[in-house]
């Protein structure tokens, strides 16, 4: 028997899941036994898309939602095919593609897409165990992975490691302390445990500040909403995105561009074939430096303007960005490592702010919140320390005009949305720390667990990459890059299960999967 481990049930673990057996059927493998563990007994839907409010919508449109690798229309065709009428009254309306829909209504999606998973894996004779328990350690040897859980070790040929999104490593010494929220969901910690009339800080002003938001607003908060973070910056707001056939930015003008991988792109390269992007689509041609030379304590003049461009529907730039997402990959890793870092640096804030908008109904929330003074958004956050005898947390920020010393603000709650933690060192994962420890897998310069671009193979401290152990999800961003996107995340699951699928045969032929091999990136023809 040939048994596959996948650790971890939240939205990539229900991807490769579904991937796995929809492979495995195609390719008629017999004798396989698919493990599948997931501590909290709950599949698919997790923490964000496991929230209650309908206000928490999805930050893309439904067509452009998918966990089936490959085919990004999956959640819509899903959308429009009967349901339950009771099941959720979205599902009484005609699904359109351009909507934002519920974020709940996705973790159903994700749920049915586990029960699917399960009946086909029953229907074709592929045995599925699932174990609710936490995997508290994976190890490699000669023949197998051993996981270890709750005392129990099991032996498995191939192991995906879908650990999801993890808490944020700052602030992680003020967990447990009154009034301080590490984490923006669930939602239910927040709503329960602060009044309404009570003033509020966020720190972050992203994408997860805009949830928190949404939270606190529909307890019906009254109290101010501070979002204080280091630049200040708010998401820009979602236009809609034609469909655009990238000339400049293509994996194969990249490989070109880097003789085979021979040779690394700099920042200033891979910038100028964007501008000519741009050009191409017919968009204005931005200057970097005139956009962060914008003065940051404007928000609200800014999400004005931000609101007035993206009601005209359409945004040529937006339609570059969102067809380079589906190479942003094979870019970033295009791109030397000092450029890189240079880029996480300078300029991610701001590439996270255009590439990663809000939508149009968000948007509004936050600009009537700062127009009507309930909401500030503020630059300069340094640090966050929590005062015993006052019982206060104290906030650090900058003085924007940097004339005078930073200033220290008091508040008695604070909500953490500075987004998950990529310092793997740092993370309180047992998993996690079990397998750094033994050198199982390896931390990326950039953030992450190092694995191989094309396969997910984990990179071991042998400097080799496993044949065994692989990684899929937010934790890989160092290589992938744009890994909170559960498009990409089932893509590169589809590369993972694919070399999977490749070894599982390897068995049924009687060869042997351990062979030495190990992965590199995969190559294109120079044309």
């Amino acid at each position: 028997m040939y048994k596959i481990a996948i650790i971890g049930g939240g939205a990539n673990g229900v991807s490769v899941l579904n991937e796995l057996v929809n492979q495995l059927t195609a390719a008629s493998t017999e004798h396989v036994e698919i493990s599948l563990y997931e501590k909290s007994g709950i599949f698919g839907a997790g923490l964000a898309y496991g929230t209650k409010h309908d206000a928490h919508i999805l930050n893309m449109p439904s067509s452009t939602m998918s966990a089936v690798g490959g085919d990004p229309t999956d959640f819509h065709e899903w959308l429009k095919k009967p349901h339950e009428p009771n099941l959720h009254p979205y599902f009484n309306a005609q699904a359109e593609a351009r909507d934002f829909v519920p974020r709940k209504i996705f973790g159903m999606y994700l749920e049915d897409l586990y029960k699917n998973a399960l009946k086909q894996a029953e229907d074709h004779g592929i045995n599925i165990e699932i174990f609710n328990e936490e995997a508290l350690d994976v190890t490699e040897n000669k023949d197998s992975v051993v996981v270890w859980s709750d005392g129990k070790s099991r032996e498995f040929n191939q192991t995906v490691l879908c650990l999801g999104n993890q808490p944020p490593t700052f602030g992680r010494e003020l967990k447990g302390v009154p009034g301080y929220f590490h984490h923006a969901w669930p939602e239910k910690n927040i709503t329960d445990n602060i009044p309404n009339d009570e003033e509020v800080y966020v720190i972050g002003s992203s994408l997860t500040a805009v949830d928190v938001f949404i939270t606190l607003q529909e307890k019906g908060h009254s109290g101010p909403i501070h979002f204080v973070s280091r630049q200040g910056v708010l998401p820009k707001v979602r236009t809609f995105a034609e469909a655009y056939d990238l000339q400049f930015l293509t994996p194969e003008n990249i490989q070109c561009l880097t003789e085979n991988g021979q040779k690394e792109l700099s920042l200033e390269d891979v910038s100028q074939l964007f501008m000519k992007e741009f050009k191409a689509a017919g968009a204005a041609v931005p200057n970097i430096d005139e956009i962060l030379s914008i003065p940051l304590d404007s928000p609200k003049e800014i999400l004005k303007q931000d609101v007035k461009i993206a009601e005209q529907e359409h945004v040529e730039y937006f339609s570059v960005l969102k067809a380079a997402d589906e190479v942003i990959g094979h870019v970033w890793n295009a791109i030397s490592l000092k450029d890189r870092e240079r880029f996480d640096a300078h300029y991610r804030t701001l590439w996270n702010a255009y590439d990663y908008p809000m939508p149009m109904q968000n948007a509004r929330k936050i600009l009537n919140a700062l127009e009507n003074g309930q909401l500030s958004v503020d630059g300069g956050f340094r640090s966050l320390e929590y005062d015993p005898k006052s019982k206060e947390f104290l906030l650090t920020c900058a003085d924007k005009d940097k004339t005078q010393p930073p200033a220290v603000r008091r508040a008695r709650f604070v909500i953490n949305a500075t987004g998950q933690g990529m310092s793997l060192e740092k993370l309180e994962s047992p998993i996690v720390q079990n397998a750094l420890d033994s050198g199982t897998i390896t931390p990326h310069l950039l953030g992450g667990v190092n694995v191989d671009f094309s396969t997910g193979a984990v990179g071991n401290a042998r400097g080799q990459y496993s044949n065994r152990i692989y990684a899929v999800g937010s934790l890989t961003r160092g290589v992938h890059f744009y890994t909170n996107s559960i498009n990409e995340n089932a893509k590169a699951g589809k590369n993972t299960v694919t070399q999977i699928v490749k070894n599982t045969s390897f068995f049924n032929q009687g060869l042997n999967a351990s062979s030495e091999q190990h992965f590199q990136g995969g190559e294109y023809d120079c044309e």
